[in-house]
């Protein structure tokens, strides 16, 4: 009877051991497949890294095999939508660079094509001068001369506008350009989940004002059941409640920037003087703590979130540090 109570518990033992290891080996794997994704955006790698991270953790703390089973649908899900997500982007590059190298071989074709009807214009009309001179008639070769004058002016007319409509192309090319630049720049700094600034935008932005040395006021913004929503919603429906609270908290804060710091945190950079700034931060916990009807395909759901809020003050003067 002992031996077999000592077999149970070495049995025991193994199994408590080797569950542990799976344990590690699975969080190791959550945590590497986020370290080497597919870097095409750094807002969405830095978001698709910060969920892993989340899952690992929840992981560590699963207590029995339906909260596993949950994380392993979670991830099963986050890989799928960082896949869509990457090959939307590819997609999206690929039409792009055909499209400007479309537009670039046209640009091409229509200069040269113009340049070349140009050129034979102005041949022809010195082939005609060379011909003037070998005429007899004095009021013939002057018109003659009047003639090659006209075709070679209008050549020349036609050249400068065909260089106008050219250089207007590639002004519209080059203003297309800008804007596609520009979108792609603020596509970096935007939290593709919230709409507010990334994690990385946030605190590029933050620094700049401490170094600054003047005083600013930060609104901090907490969704203290955030991962019970995570838990309970699918992720496109967790996007778009943290979407509609960043759309209101803009509706009290006006052109204050927002930034996104965690899964769960917003801050707002302030412009206002202490009084204010604590007034806005009861008017955000007042208004932010709601339902918010999020739509799934046809129908809309309900989304309740509770928000805590504070405020953060950097005086003028006073070291970053």
């Amino acid at each position: 009877m002992l031996i077999s109570l000592r077999q149970t518990a070495t049995e025991l033992e193994r199994l408590e051991a080797l569950n542990s290891s799976i344990g590690d080996a699975y969080t190791l794997a959550l945590r590497s497949v986020a370290q080497y994704a597919v870097e095409l955006d750094a807002g969405d790698v830095a978001l698709f890294r910060e969920r892993l991270e989340t899952l690992a953790k929840a992981y560590q703390d699963a207590r029995d095999a339906a909260g596993v089973r949950h994380i392993q649908s979670s991830f099963r899900g986050e890989l799928r939508d960082y896949r869509d997500l990457t090959a939307a982007r590819v997609a999206r590059l690929r039409e792009e660079v055909e499209m400007g190298a479309a537009a670039m071989a046209a640009f091409a074709g229509s200069v040269a094509a113009h340049g070349e009807d140009h050129e034979a214009r102005v041949k022809t009309e010195l082939e005609h001068l060379r011909g003037i001179g070998a005429w007899d008639d004095l009021a013939e070769i002057r018109r003659g001369i009047q003639g090659v004058i006209a075709g070679i002016s209008e050549a020349v007319e036609r050249m400068q506008s065909a260089n106008r409509m050219a250089i207007l192309q590639l002004h519209d090319e080059l203003r297309m350009l800008h804007q596609e630049i520009e979108m792609k720049r603020k596509a970096l700094a935007t939290d593709s989940a919230s709409g507010a600034w990334n994690r990385q935008k946030t605190v590029e932005r933050v620094e700049e004002l401490l170094r600054e040395k003047e005083a600013f006021r930060v609104l901090l913004i907490c969704i203290k059941n955030y991962r019970r929503v995570q838990g309970r919603f699918a992720q496109h429906l967790v996007d778009g409640v943290l979407n509609a609270l960043v759309k209101r908290m803009r509706g009290l804060t006006g052109e204050a920037p927002v930034g996104r710091r965690t899964d769960n945190e917003f801050i707002v950079l302030l412009d206002v003087d202490y009084a204010a700034a604590i007034s806005l931060s009861r008017e955000a916990a007042a208004n932010l703590s709601s339902e918010y009807s999020v739509q799934d395909g046809a129908f809309a759901k309900a989304i309740a979130l509770e928000v805590a809020t504070g405020i953060c003050e950097r005086p003028a003067g006073v070291e970053a540090a």
